[in-house]
């Protein structure tokens, strides 16, 4: 399983790993002859991978049945979230559901803190770190698999809500919303097996892409 190494800069970081993947939906392509079939026991049998397929390609129907292929492909990509803070008495802010306790609505949010910590009124982070990598709670990481029809490829969207952004009230936002597209391209013309191709960082209003070798991932 080969898992991108997503760092968010600084000082002595915080290492996350994804422990959840609730559901955001499955966006299937627009075609007609694309499967509509949502029982498991419906689900066409994946054929058996060309010889010319990397142990790291997945066939079509399993980015079509996200969920009920139990996320594989999602899975073999998914971040490992790296977290730091801007000095050693501040907390960042921990993601968190992007529901209410109730399940019902969408998370209220926080404004923005008057103090220059970007924890301030977020979830807890976990224990206090002992070093770099410490492992902290888990969170929620929302996933989704999107057809890309004018680039022939599919796209893997992992999304982690945060109560709030920046620090000191007039430089931040109520409410945020950041992550990584994991792209995936066709093994060959007119295959239905699929390897990652890249990744796109979207923080704020900008989108960095890399290329899969540009990215750092490790072997978990």
């Amino acid at each position: 399983m080969y898992t991108i190494l997503s760092f968010l800069t600084l000082t002595q970081t915080l290492l996350f790993l994804v422990h959840a993947f609730p559901s955001l939906g499955v966006d299937r392509p627009a075609s007609e002859s694309s499967p509509k079939l949502e029982p498991r026991q419906n689900i066409p049998e994946i054929p058996p991978k060309p010889a010319t397929s990397g142990s790291g390609s997945f066939h079509g129907s399993q980015f079509v049945f996200l969920e009920q292929t139990d996320y594989a492909p999602a899975v073999d990509a998914m971040p490992v979230w790296v977290y730091s803070r801007t000095q050693k008495e501040f907390s960042p802010c921990a993601p968190e559901g992007g529901t209410d306790t109730t399940g019902t609505g969408p998370n209220p949010g926080t404004n923005v803190p008057s103090s220059a910590s970007p924890g301030e009124d977020c979830t807890d982070i976990g224990p206090d770190p002992v070093g770099p990598y410490t492992l902290a709670d888990a969170f929620p990481t929302y996933v989704g698999a999107v057809w890309c029809g004018d680039s022939d490829e599919w796209r893997i969207q992992y999304y982690n809500y945060y109560v709030h952004d920046g620090v000191m009230t007039g430089l931040g936002h109520k409410h945020d919303w950041e992550g990584i597209v994991v792209k995936w391209q066709r093994d060959a013309e007119g295959d239905d097996w699929w390897h990652r191709s890249g990744a796109k960082y979207n923080k704020h209003c900008l989108h960095d892409h890399y290329e899969w070798n540009e990215l750092n991932t490790v072997d978990v």
